[in-house]
């Protein structure tokens, strides 16, 4: 062992453990670990001491199922997501015992990392060729995000996710939406819109403001040559598609 422990302290990790670990992963990239092996090696960059094993697998226990829907089963990667989205408060609480905000902090840290390499890989392709890629990005978007907002999405000629995605409020007139977002676009010499209305507290659902939002933004755009793709609600609950549920007329691609 490593090191000495102290009275009622868990005794120090196998230095040979670690190495395995490390090795592994230097061999066969993530893909060669389970979700709570690859947690337990993030804790262990933050407590090089302690055996960070069984806290891995608490907040495994603890937070890998949120999002799931009753009865799925998760594949592989699912889990350690499930860790990753909660705010560093929840991994904070008590629940799972020596975790604390400095491990909550770097766990929020790898997230944060992830929705720039998210956005980034969204920026190499097509946006409307990648339904999967847009939910990935929103899931690491809203992340712990407990206000309520609509995010747009700036796209060029060639359907490519500009820089400099847009807030707003998801509460302001459709005109004043309308006039807003389309003002934006022509700075930004955007050619496409998608936007993402985020509601952290109720399942997605569309309001009649965001019909009204849409259908004043699709023809205010369309004057300005700038196209209104889809109109996403997203919660942690799930993801709508205005667009793909039919609700949503829009130009062909």
């Amino acid at each position: 062992m490593a090191g000495g422990a102290r009275p009622g302290e868990r005794p120090v990790v196998r230095l040979g453990h670690r190495a395995r670990l490390r090795q592994r992963f230097l061999a066969g990239g993530p893909r060669a670990f389970l979700d709570h092996e690859m947690l337990e090696m993030l804790l262990a960059q933050v407590d090089q001491r302690r055996d960070t094993k069984p806290r891995a697998y608490g907040l495994i226990d603890a937070f890998g199922e949120a999002g799931l829907a009753e009865g799925e089963r998760p594949a592989l990667g699912q889990k350690l997501a499930g860790v990753l989205l909660q705010p560093p408060e929840c991994l904070t609480d008590g629940e799972v015992p020596g975790v604390g905000p400095a491990m909550a902090l770097h766990l929020a840290a790898v997230r944060s990392e992830a929705a720039r390499l998210a956005e980034a890989a969204l920026m190499e392709a097509p946006v409307l060729g990648s339904w999967e890629a847009l939910v990935a990005y929103t899931n690491l978007r809203f992340a712990g995000v407990r206000e309520h907002r609509t995010h747009v999405l700036f796209l060029d000629y060639r359907h490519r996710l500009m820089r400099e995605p847009g807030d707003y409020s998801p509460d302001v007139g459709a005109a004043d939406f309308a006039r807003e977002v389309v003002s934006a676009a022509l700075r930004r010499a955007a050619s496409g819109l998608i936007v993402i209305r985020y509601d952290p507290d109720r399942p997605a659902s569309p309001r009649p403001l965001d019909f009204e939002q849409a259908d004043r933004l699709k023809t205010s755009g369309s004057v300005n040559a700038i196209s209104l793709h889809d109109f996403m609600l997203v919660s942690p609950m799930g993801h709508l598609s205005l667009r793909s549920m039919g609700l949503l007329e829009v130009a062909p691609d």
